[in-house]
């Protein structure tokens, strides 16, 4: 079982790096958290990026959930 769950852990971060380089830069950088740029709240994501976001977040809490359950095997 802990082999399974250790390939299933790389397939799970592998997919997340190619999730996050998959998504669109936002441009803003450090230059936005200090106020650099306009804040566009009213700009909602959609489609694809929409996808992106919730496919990172998910993959996210897997590889945590993946991670966890490894650390807890190895002890």
């Amino acid at each position: 079982m802990q082999p399974f769950v250790t390939g299933l852990h790389m397939l799970l971060c592998v997919a997340l790096i190619v999730i996050v380089l998959l998504q669109a830069p936002k441009g803003e950088g450090l230059s936005g958290a200090f106020g650099g740029q306009t804040a566009q709240f009213l700009n909602k994501q959609r489609g694809f990026d929409a996808i992106l976001v919730r496919a990172t977040v998910a993959l996210g809490f897997l590889v945590a959930i993946t991670s966890i359950v490894l650390a807890v095997w190895r002890v």
